[in-house]
């Protein structure tokens, strides 16, 4: 082909296809393209322009990217968010009560596909009856505790990603399950096999860059994503014990059943990893764990969290988080520092549980954590309650070492209130550990000796 002159009054402009990771560009097309924006003003090819899913923004060919620019686009604000479901409420001829948007906007980060399926999720919601039809903060607020996230997780991308989590690859597995031990702070890529994970879990939009694409530091897409990455994670978990049982013989939920039957689903790695980035200072008057670094409760919470959940659905019970760990809070809490609330589902006066948690605690403190529950109970209308306490030490020899005796434990008043208190006591290593319980009619602890996960 002869060469062609520079143009002089216009530019050949090229927009590509929709790009996603499945129908990725070869690298030889990527090379040509490389190529032509080099050889600018000597080609007519001026600006090649393609939009697709957050992963396009990784092609590259052997050369190297042939963007000048990859940006993600931006999210909305809250205005933004504030204004579009005014206009789909609109058409139904129907107002946003104040605070529904800005919840929206919390909870979904501005991302436009999950507002959208936020808007469409109003439409399920009944407005006020008389002149003006309006939908209510509560009635949102109630809804999005029961319900926004199953109807999230049928709308599209999230209905993939949620059935991708099962077949995961383990590097990306496990990277979506540490990453909650980072909060709100950007989590750090780094480490063997790490970078690839990571941008691998952005093209599929469970993350975003965070200061760039050569930053190396992401954050979650959103809260709500964050919160199906742990309910999806927990699912896949408990494929174990979904078949069981979680009731007693009289039908109440078997606490100590509960916990013993989760704790070798709980991954050991994130445990561990927990001490590094997500712990305290252990207060325990144990002498193999007093002073330690230990996990937080927060992040015993974020394992248990999903795994109860996945089990306890089946069950016909609902498990709402109520620490800001995951998105949904239960619909009556008002504020209430429950760690967890189990309800049953099927009516609105189904029996409740309170579920507190506590690390490491020294004596004093873990009766003032027994009081506490007694207070969500009193606040929830729950007429049990049960408190767990993780006690970490050193090794397995100290789990064995601890007997039911040393352990701090409710009064006889507090036990005929409703509480039941666990305590479980593991290693740092995440090999074993002892559930012991106690609760009204027992004058002694029930002890169950547990073989934990022992992946490297």
């Amino acid at each position: 082909m002869p060469a062609m002159s520079a143009p002089t009054a216009s530019s050949l402009f090229l927009s590509l296809p929709p790009l996603s990771p499945r129908s990725t560009p070869s690298p030889q097309f990527l090379n040509s393209l490389h190529s032509l924006k080099e050889a600018w003003p000597r080609t007519t090819v001026q600006s090649v322009f393609g939009v697709g899913t957050l992963g396009s923004i990784f092609l590259e060919g052997r050369k190297g990217a042939p963007y000048c620019e990859r940006e993600a686009l931006p999210f909305f604000s809250e205005p933004q968010v504030q204004e579009l479901l005014q206009h789909m409420c609109a058409a139904r001829g129907v107002t946003l009560e104040a605070g529904i948007a800005a919840d929206i906007h919390a909870q979904t980060a501005g991302h436009a596909s999950q507002v959208v399926a936020c808007g469409r999720a109003l439409e399920a919601l009944e407005p006020t009856s008389g002149g003006d039809k309006a939908i209510t903060l509560d009635a949102w607020r109630d809804f999005s505790a029961r319900h926004l996230l199953t109807h999230m997780m049928a709308c599209e991308p999230l209905d993939r990603m949620a059935a991708f989590v099962a077949s995961m690859p383990p590097p990306m597995r496990e990277l979506l399950d540490s990453a909650p031990l980072f909060g709100s702070d950007p989590i750090w890529a780094y480490g063997r096999g790490v970078p690839e994970a990571a941008k691998a879990l952005a093209s599929q939009g469970w993350l975003v860059h965070h200061g760039g694409v050569a930053t190396g530091k992401f954050l979650f897409t959103s809260p709500l994503v964050r919160h199906m990455a742990l309910v999806r994670l927990g699912a896949a978990r408990a494929q174990s014990v979904m078949q069981l049982s979680p009731h007693t013989m009289d039908g109440q939920l078997d606490t100590h059943g509960l916990i013993a039957r989760v704790l070798p689903l709980i991954s050991g790695n994130t445990l561990r990893r927990a001490t590094h980035m997500l712990s305290k200072h252990s207060a325990s008057a144990l002498a193999a764990s007093r002073g330690q670094r230990v996990p937080d409760e927060l992040a015993y919470h974020l394992q248990l969290y999903g795994l109860l959940r996945a089990w306890l659905h089946a069950a016909r019970h609902t498990v709402y988080s109520d620490t800001g760990a995951a998105a949904t809070r239960p619909p009556s809490a008002h504020g209430s520092p429950a760690g967890m609330l189990i309800a049953g589902r099927g009516s609105t006066d189904a029996p409740k549980l309170v579920v507190e948690l506590a690390a490491s605690l020294c004596a004093d403190e873990v009766q003032a954590r027994f009081q506490r529950t007694l207070g969500c109970m009193a606040a929830h209308s729950a007429p049990q309650g049960v408190c767990v306490a993780f006690t970490a030490v050193s090794s397995p020899a100290d789990v064995s070492a601890v007997a039911a005796a040393q352990l701090a434990w409710p009064t006889e008043e507090q036990l005929a209130a409703g509480l039941t208190a666990i305590h479980v006591v593991h290693d740092l290593g995440w090999q074993a550990a002892v559930v012991h319980s106690r609760r009204l009619g027992h004058a002694e602890a029930c002890s169950t000796h547990i073989r934990l996960d022992d992946e490297s």
